[in-house]
């Protein structure tokens, strides 16, 4: 019961909110971004069909999520990117939505989602996702076009491989079909988590 009404609270005060825009004149020249951190959680009865995983795991149904935008001076009503965005992208979008340099000194991970706002079918470089959970000692994933692989995320860390494209559940692990693709992914892994630095808290911190 809660939680069934924190989901109306929320509904009701991002209703509050466009409905301010809207009367003071902002709703046609405002970026509104509703999204949220990572998928459902089963806990509290919530389903990520048809895909696999929960709030908290690194398959789909725990790091893809819902993503609506709204900014009618740029964004057609109803148009889809069917491109992976991602939160990191939120930031350098704000910048250049506000025509403000981003530093390169910063290092951002993200890239600005202005290009796909104004064309949903603009083509954009390709670029590979990370995830990492609980340190050195958690699961790690990758996805790179339609790959996506998971490494140290079942009972003898045998790797697993899915081809999103064709299996958006995960179900089918190819790994063993793919080796040539697992050993490029899990060295561009080995090489992303040696930039990384331990949990400052929570599983995988020092001391936890």
């Amino acid at each position: 019961k809660s939680y069934a009404g924190l989901v109306v609270a929320m509904d009701d005060n991002v209703g509050k909110i466009l409905a301010k825009l809207n009367e003071c004149g902002l709703e046609e020249n405002t970026l509104v971004i509703f999204t949220n951190d990572n998928g459902g959680p089963q806990s509290t009865g919530a389903s990520n069909l048809p895909l696999k995983g929960h709030n908290g795991s690194l398959e789909e149904g725990g790091v893809r999520v819902p993503w609506a935008m709204s900014w009618p001076t740029v964004i057609k009503p109803g148009s889809v990117i069917h491109q992976p965005i991602s939160t990191l992208d939120i930031f350098p979008t704000i910048f250049d939505a506000a025509d403000k340099p981003v530093d390169p000194a910063w290092k951002l991970d993200g890239r600005s989602m202005i290009p796909l706002m104004k064309n949903a079918d603009a083509k954009v470089p390709q670029r590979r996702l990370y995830w990492r959970r609980k340190g050195v000692e958690g699961p790690i994933a990758l996805r790179a076009g339609d790959w996506k692989l998971l490494l140290r995320d079942s009972k003898g860390g045998a790797p697993q491989l899915y081809n999103l494209a064709s299996d958006i559940s995960e179900s089918i692990n190819v790994a063993s079909q793919h080796p040539q693709v697992v050993d490029r992914m899990t060295m561009a892994l080995a090489s992303w988590e040696e930039e990384l630095v331990a949990p400052l808290w929570g599983p995988g911190s020092p001391g936890f």
